[in-house]
């Protein structure tokens, strides 16, 4: 069997390393640790190996753990995520949703015995979008560390109740250090360039992005108020994997957009212009020759958001 095993306590590492060399030495267990595995895309990476479990732990940074539980349940994977966690959360909530819960203190001394279990077990997997969602606000509100968490980072110290817009603004959060060139990994599924006064189908289609679990920079709400408002659009196309360009009769004179348009061309980003009520030719490279999508209607739209996410989830 092959087990990751992502953790983030040194002393817990080492015990149960110990104990499935002792009891099952012929299991591959790789030990991670979670600021290895702190974007999305090391989510997918992770889930799209040959590991039949991944046991992680509920406070794993900006809810990435909830993350990878949904993601494995949209794409029906093999793999099981499994939580391995002191976390208080509710019990019902984290086994409707994971595919087990270990508890490091209670079951170590049947670590080995519990995985076996769990890895024969049938698994439920939700194929239902709007039920992911439910669970995963669920999970977030009955835990304490997910919620102290969420108030420490956004300094809302008052905060109670939690709703699926929180959860998705701790994912957009996600984040990995700059490397040695100066560049973010790309980890922000989306980077959604558009005219202000675009405003209503910009959000639209974040909407849409969002409930396919895909991060979206859209300016008008991922910029907090005070922040640097051109630096967080640089950077935040810098960190994108893929650039869409909603392009409209209001969008057609904005320096704005045919300025991310040129900056999306210079750092090798996949661009694509979202055609409403305007005509590709009447744009300047590099959008006119890049693949155009129609947006003008609901089905259209569909069509799009069904694209991108086949190509983020792939």
């Amino acid at each position: 069997m092959r087990i990751a095993y992502i953790w983030y306590d040194n002393v817990e590492r080492w015990g149960v390393e110990r104990r499935i060399a002792a009891e099952q030495p012929d299991w591959h267990l790789e030990s991670l640790h979670e600021e290895s595995v702190a974007s999305f895309h090391d989510v997918i990476q992770l889930l799209k190996s040959d590991y039949d479990i991944i046991l992680v732990h509920l406070s794993m940074r900006f809810a990435l753990a909830l993350r990878m539980a949904a993601f494995a349940h949209r794409e029906n994977l093999p793999c099981k995520v499994v939580l391995f966690s002191r976390t208080m959360a509710r019990e019902d909530a984290i086994t409707g949703f994971f595919d087990g819960h270990i508890h490091p203190d209670r079951d170590i001394g049947s670590l080995s015995r519990r995985i076996s279990e769990l890895a024969v077990a049938e698994r439920h997997v939700i194929h239902d979008l709007a039920e992911i969602n439910r669970r995963i606000v669920e999970i977030f509100n009955s835990s304490d560390a997910l919620k102290t968490n969420y108030r420490i980072e956004f300094k809302e110290r008052h905060k109670h109740e939690f709703t699926l817009d929180d959860y998705q603004r701790a994912i957009d959060a996600s984040v990995k250090p700059y490397g040695d060139d100066g560049l973010a990994s790309p980890d922000l599924d989306i980077f959604l360039s558009y005219a202000a006064d675009d405003h209503n189908v910009a959000l639209e289609l974040t909407k849409m992005l969002q409930r396919e679990g895909l991060s979206v920079f859209m300016a008008e709400h991922s910029i907090d108020s005070g922040a640097d408002w051109k630096e967080d659009i640089r950077q935040s196309l810098r960190r994108s994997r893929e650039v869409l360009l909603l392009l409209t009769p209001k969008s057609k004179n904005s320096s704005w957009v045919m300025l991310e348009a040129g900056g999306a061309w210079a750092l090798g980003k996949r661009l694509t212009p979202c055609l409403t009520y305007v005509n590709i030719q009447d744009f300047p490279e590099p959008i006119r020759s890049s693949q155009a999508r129609g947006v003008y209607t609901a089905g259209e739209k569909k069509l799009l958001v069904a694209e991108v996410a086949q190509r983020m989830h792939t």
